[in-house]
């Protein structure tokens, strides 16, 4: 049972908390403007629309009851908030329980962040190696309860702010969708569309140590809105901030990124002040513990370590083969593996 009233004054209620005006709204869950005014004016989303609600939640910051009670008043039958398999992921994770392995990468990560100020850090590794996912792990594991048995959560002593920018989404594609992006992740008022804006903005209200966490940054470089004078100001912000700090991925090592950023007339926000951390293999005993999650022989077990050679996307390909092919799973999984492993 739905109410017009209460979707309606709930959604009043969880924009006005963020100050996030309807077109930005409706730019994250993409649907029109004028979808966000007819909710806001009393109607209740159809049933195509409800994917979009769920990406309102995430989108508006909702607690766990909130959840529920926006949920309840849209209509919507409310999926449990981790339904999906541990493993396999065959793409980037979306939830903590999912990450494997890294522990000597994370701590590395960590150390960079305890003390002021914040050092910055570039995660460099090639396709599949799980930039992305660590990037997701990274915002999310300190606030996120529902974990594996023994999972570590306590790498930070602290409350953080972490927001992530992933250059490839559309909506962080210009100079205002980043300046929105970044300043609504912080609740911070997100109308300026000026980079001389955020100096302010960041320095009165980031009382707590604050990651940004830049993903595809070659990317974004090669993003035209975002031009050098963009890049000059980030690295400002990088210098001269100590409540803040950056990590970003790249497939190109730091050296092979600032020479490629040079040659297309821009100023590379990584030259000198990050350091490097190289994504490579899992270890046996990272591979087995993620192997462990599904149901393998041992002798099932001993043939993908071998064959995915521990790269942690060959792992979970293979896995994926296993459990929805049957007699011909290892051609299959061989086969997509290839190019991942540069096998001809």
């Amino acid at each position: 049972m739905h109410n017009n009233n209460d979707f309606k004054d709930l959604l009043f209620k969880y924009m006005g908390r963020i100050r996030i005006p309807n077109a930005a709204l409706a730019c994250e869950i993409d649907v029109t403007r004028a979808t966000i005014g007819n909710w806001k004016n009393g109607t209740i989303p159809g049933f195509q629309s409800h994917d979009k609600v769920r990406k309102c939640v995430k989108i508006l910051r909702l607690t766990e009851q909130e959840s529920k009670e926006f949920f309840k008043a849209a209509g919507i039958e409310q999926l449990p908030e981790f339904q999906q398999k541990i493993v396999p992921i065959t793409g980037s994770i979306t939830h903590p329980k999912q990450f494997f392995g890294r522990e000597d990468v994370l701590e590395r990560i960590f150390n960079n962040w305890q003390q002021l100020p914040l050092e910055h850090v570039a995660i460099i590794g090639p396709e599949g190696s799980g930039k992305t996912s660590l990037l997701n792990y990274l915002k999310s594991i300190h606030s996120c309860s529902d974990l594996r048995d023994g999972q570590r959560c306590n790498w930070l002593k602290q409350e953080y702010n972490w927001v992530l920018v992933d250059f490839e989404n559309i909506a962080v594609q210009s100079l205002e969708g980043f300046l929105r992006h970044v300043l609504m992740e912080l609740n911070l008022p997100n109308d300026t569309k000026d980079l001389n804006d955020l100096t302010g903005i960041l320095s009165y209200n980031l009382n707590e140590p604050t990651i940004i966490l830049m993903d595809n940054i070659k990317s974004g470089l090669e993003i035209s809105e975002l031009d050098r004078r963009f890049w000059q100001y980030i690295r400002y912000l990088g210098d001269n901030n100590s409540n803040l700090g950056f990590c970003i991925t790249s497939s190109l090592p730091l050296i092979d990124l600032n020479r490629w950023t040079k040659d297309i007339g821009k100023v590379s926000p990584a030259d000198n002040i990050f350091n490097e951390i190289k994504l490579d293999t899992f270890t046996d005993n990272e591979a087995k513990e993620l192997l462990n999650n599904v149901p393998l022989s041992k002798e099932e077990l001993e043939w993908i370590l071998k064959e995915s050679r521990c790269w942690p996307v060959a792992l979970q390909i293979l896995c994926k083969a296993k459990l929805e092919y049957n007699e011909n799973w290892k051609e299959f999984g061989l086969e997509r593996i290839k190019s991942y492993l540069n096998i001809e």
